[in-house]
């Protein structure tokens, strides 16, 4: 960790920005975007071939009921039983979260409607990355939330291993979550088979997910034929912590997001130079018995410390920052709620006790957050990210004369006559 004495002179090292690719990526997920739109299967195939190993008749494992059946015979009962209690708590919240959407009907003028209605999406295409960590979770986080919002088809896309085909707890969690189809595919092939389509794979609507720089690169390249959630680059967690916090529990909460990619960000604003220093010495005791070490340690050389005098100074800081974890260990009651209250960007927050662990598995929240300071205008997936909310307006008896004579008025100063006759004419028609 570098404990620095000017933070905000080091924000410029906070994280890598993932919609600037370097020009041998970009050039590459390109080429491989194109030849799947251009060439469909064949494309893909060859491209898992290259980039997986593995030769691959069928993209699609059908029926999905024996895929989740022989995907159960194989994960080991703890974790089947710690997936299924975490998909009741993450339909809960989704439930509860659904429920905030209204329909509803105002009549703004006598007789004259306006209403909201909420539908969902048609498709949408959930990636879930395979390579060194296969990461199960996140067929949880992309599918049971489309499902509760009563979206009819999920397609779950992930890479196959050298057998050739996917994780077995992936495709378990993908079946138990309510997929209707999985493929076999990863990388910016997947993601060019879910914008594009191909005899195999029908377009969606939307693409959700994580991925490696290839996969977040190539969402971008596709957001123009079919909407995504975001573009996700390393993992981020900032943690701002007093003296009466734990440090071997704010170690472990560092190092366990440090883990997950060399360019995962960490940080800590602690109140006193003693805790920073505590914490350092002891994540890196914790680092010489962690088997993920060549990760970590290399992420913990660019994990940064601070000591913060007031409060008001770390709200402001991690509002800039905008980070996709923000963890908080104050004990004093009163300071947390007016920490909190100060608090506007982070993807999601998790106080005290509450480490941020639980939410990549298993307390119910979503684990696909915003990186690289989206969060300063979005939070993380959710059951609205699967929704769309339309609106309509109708006529109970006879059309508004004030609402068509402001309409008429308004149309002729912008000079759109139509737009004015067309109003006219309405309201004569009454």
């Amino acid at each position: 960790m570098i404990i620095v004495d000017d933070i905000a002179a080091h924000l410029s090292t906070w994280r890598r920005d993932v919609s600037h690719p370097d020009y041998e990526l970009e050039k590459a997920v390109r080429s491989i975007l194109e030849a799947v739109a251009k060439h469909g299967d064949t494309a893909i195939r060859e491209f898992t071939h290259q980039f997986d190993q593995v030769s691959i008749d069928t993209l699609q494992l059908l029926p999905l009921v024996d895929v989740g059946r022989d995907a159960a015979r194989k994960v080991p009962p703890a974790l089947k039983t710690a997936i299924d209690r975490s998909i009741m708590r993450i339909e809960r919240f989704a439930r509860a979260q659904l429920a905030q959407l209204a329909q509803f009907e105002l009549e703004v003028e006598p007789g004259f409607l306006l209403g909201q209605t909420i539908r969902p999406l048609d498709s949408v295409g959930v990636y879930v990355p395979g390579g060194r960590y296969p990461l199960f979770s996140t067929a949880l986080m992309g599918v049971i939330p489309a499902r509760i919002a009563g979206v009819p088809r999920i397609v779950v896309v992930t890479p196959p291993s050298r057998s050739g085909q996917p994780d077995d707890a992936t495709l378990y969690a993908a079946v138990a979550a309510g997929a209707s189809e999985i493929y076999r595919i990863g990388g910016a092939q997947a993601i060019g088979a879910l914008a594009y389509g191909s005899d195999s794979v029908r377009r969606v609507d939307k693409i959700v997910g994580p991925g490696n720089r290839f996969v977040t690169f190539a969402k971008q390249v596709v957001s123009e034929q079919v909407a995504i959630d975001m573009l996700a680059g390393p993992s981020e967690l900032l943690v701002i912590a007093d003296d009466q916090a734990d440090p071997a529990a704010v170690a472990a909460d560092l190092l366990a997001q440090a883990e997950h990619d060399v360019d995962a960000r960490v940080f800590l604003l602690a109140s006193t130079q003693k805790l920073l220093e505590k914490v350092e010495s002891i994540a890196r005791d914790q680092l010489q018995r962690l088997p993920t070490r060549a990760v970590a340690e290399q992420a913990w050389t660019h994990a940064l410390g601070g000591v913060f005098s007031r409060l008001s100074d770390a709200a402001e800081l991690t509002n800039r920052i905008a980070p996709e974890h923000l963890q908080l260990y104050i004990k004093n009651q009163s300071d947390l709620s007016v920490l909190i209250a100060k608090l506007n960007n982070f993807g999601s927050l998790f106080i005290g006790a509450a480490a941020e662990v639980f939410a990549d598995y298993s307390s119910g929240l979503n684990h696909i957050l915003p990186t690289a300071g989206q969060a300063r205008r979005r939070g993380g997936v959710s059951v609205f990210d699967f929704v769309k909310i339309l609106t309509y307006q109708r006529v109970r008896d006879r059309v508004s004369s004030m609402i068509a004579a402001d309409a008429e008025q308004m149309a002729l100063s912008e000079g759109l006559i139509a737009h004015a006759r067309a109003a006219s004419r309405h309201r004569q028609a009454y």
